[in-house]
């Protein structure tokens, strides 16, 4: 008995969606197997014969994945040498999207860091064995379109993130749209927990995600905290006594300079 299992199974599937314009690309993939000792000599040929035979298969079902883009589209396998793949990282721009926020509102360094630790945990947990998450990491203030007021009223922010991973070479350029696929699967599950985290902010919150330039990205913008005012109550009740006693006194003699006119 000889079983194919682990995350590389779908890894074709999901990412072929996304290539445009490509003439040969290869994927490289390890496949395991399970079955008797005195057999696993033979469990690589089996596996070459196995998807070899149902080529034909296996291009109709990459044809229904984009038409466009694997009309004629042709494949092949053939064994490589897992020595031969070069590890590659990538910087992959990824921006998060909030809509219908309460107009004014900002995204604190608190809840930015709960929500990139969220996207760290969904990525180590969604991507294949071929590919591996390093970090997540703010990206700085987005100069275009960072935040804007909606038709309705509410506010929209971006909050653009810098994922790096490493992954063979060959696969480089499936990585970003894979990144989006598995952020959008969590979408719902992040909002929700924005709900947790601050109703009153993340309420009727929507999120999507987009990729981002680079080069709008001002890495020297310190945005300032969105609980300002309340900063700003905290202080005002550490003053100490004698200012507060102070002011009274003046207000009083305001009070009584008011009355002596009249």
């Amino acid at each position: 008995r000889i079983i194919m299992y682990g995350k590389n199974r779908s890894l074709l599937s999901r990412l072929l969606q996304y290539t445009r314009c490509l003439d040969t690309k290869s994927l490289p993939l390890s496949v395991a197997v399970e079955g008797p000792v005195d057999i696993s000599v033979f469990a690589l040929n089996y596996v070459m014969e196995a998807i070899e035979d149902r080529m034909q298969q296996i291009e109709s079902y990459v044809r229904t994945l984009d038409q466009d883009a694997f009309t004629n589209v042709r494949l092949d396998v053939k064994i490589y040498d897992p020595d031969n793949v070069m590890d590659e990282v990538t910087e992959n721009p990824v921006k998060l999207i909030f809509a219908n926020l309460p107009a004014g509102s900002r995204i604190s360094e608190y809840d930015r860091g709960l929500i990139i630790g969220f996207v760290e945990d969904r990525l180590e947990g969604s991507l294949p064995d071929l590919l591996e998450l390093i970090d997540v990491s703010y990206a700085g203030r987005l100069s275009q379109y960072g935040a804007r007021l909606l038709q309705n009223g509410a506010y929209a922010q971006s909050l653009p993130l810098l994922i790096r991973i490493r992954g063979p070479s060959d696969i480089s350029d499936f990585v970003l749209p894979y990144i989006l696929q598995a952020i959008g699967d969590s979408i719902r599950a992040l909002e929700d927990s924005l709900k947790t985290m601050n109703g009153e902010v993340y309420t009727n919150a929507k999120v999507s995600a987009d990729t981002y330039d680079m080069d709008n990205i001002d890495v020297n913008y310190d945005p300032p905290p969105s609980n300002a005012i309340e900063v700003l109550e905290e202080e005002i009740e550490k003053l100490p006594w004698w200012v507060w006693a102070l002011i009274t006194i003046l207000l009083l003699l305001f009070v009584c300079c008011c009355i002596w006119i009249c």
